[in-house]
């Protein structure tokens, strides 16, 4: 039975499993407030950082709706957002999963804010991540 945390501006939920730590994470806008975007990169550090002092052994997956804009990943260009993800997997030893297809339809928009960051020193272990339609649930997001 996973345990479940949530952070303290509830952005951030994670599930701890046998071997694994999923953080679940919903990012400000892009337009929104730059003291709520960094504190959130923040919190998603610290948090990190407390579970592998806590499981050193456990992978660490970040996972969710980042508002961000990725060059190369149905993006055109890297937004503000996207380079605070960049920077904190750099700074973080984090990667991002790859995967095929847009992660948000509305419209005719067609894009990829939704992401799932791996620490690389577990990197080899992945198998794939794929998208699954959004028929199944009610939201402009496709589900990782």
């Amino acid at each position: 039975m996973p345990i479940i945390l949530k952070s303290k501006r509830d952005r951030l939920t994670a599930a701890l499993t046998a071997d694994k730590i999923y953080i679940e994470a919903y990012a400000p806008v892009e337009i929104g407030n730059d003291q709520e975007r960094e504190e959130f990169y923040e919190d998603v550090e610290m948090v990190t950082r407390e579970y592998k002092q806590a499981y050193p052994n456990h992978a660490i997956i970040v996972m969710g709706d980042m508002n961000a804009h990725i060059c190369g990943y149905y993006s055109e260009e890297t937004n503000e957002n996207g380079q605070l993800l960049l920077d904190f997997c750099k700074k973080q030893a984090f990667s991002l999963v790859p995967y095929q297809g847009p992660t948000f339809e509305r419209g005719d928009t067609k894009t990829a804010v939704d992401y799932i960051l791996l620490e690389r020193e577990h990197f080899h272990k992945l198998r794939s991540a794929d998208i699954l339609s959004r028929q199944y649930v009610h939201s402009d997001h496709n589900i990782l």
